[in-house]
């Protein structure tokens, strides 16, 4: 059983790692236009909840990520 996980992750591993550098661009990107978004709505006095914030941001970096893959 160890050394079946232990092949899958080498396996996803080694999947993913031509496109590694792509998706750490990617995440940082959404990251970054996440909180200029939110300093943005700071600045103009908008609402900033954690609800909002959580639904918005989780949902856009795996889309952006999944895309990427």
């Amino acid at each position: 059983m160890k050394l079946y996980l232990s092949s899958v992750l080498t396996a996803l591993f080694l999947f993913f790692a031509p496109v590694k550098g792509i998706i750490l661009i990617v995440a940082l990107s959404t990251i970054i236009d996440t909180c200029f978004g939110v300093w943005k709505a700071v600045k103009l006095g908008e609402d900033v909840t954690s609800k909002l914030f959580r639904k918005g941001f989780l949902s856009k970096l795996l889309t952006y990520v999944a895309a990427t893959m």
